[in-house]
């Protein structure tokens, strides 16, 4: 849920470790701009810093 919406399967963090550090798991060649806003969404969500 996120300010009130359900987000669905679509947002969901691979892994969190110790309520801090959110590793994303990828398996491509290289990294688009998607998947790094993807991680800023993360972010955002999780009220995390960078």
């Amino acid at each position: 849920m996120y300010k009130n919406r359900d987000l669905g399967l679509g947002f969901r963090i691979d892994i969190l470790v110790d309520d801090e550090l959110i590793v994303e798991i990828k398996s491509v060649e290289t990294l688009s701009n998607t998947h790094k806003k993807q991680l800023l969404t993360y972010l955002r969500l999780t009220k995390k810093k960078l």
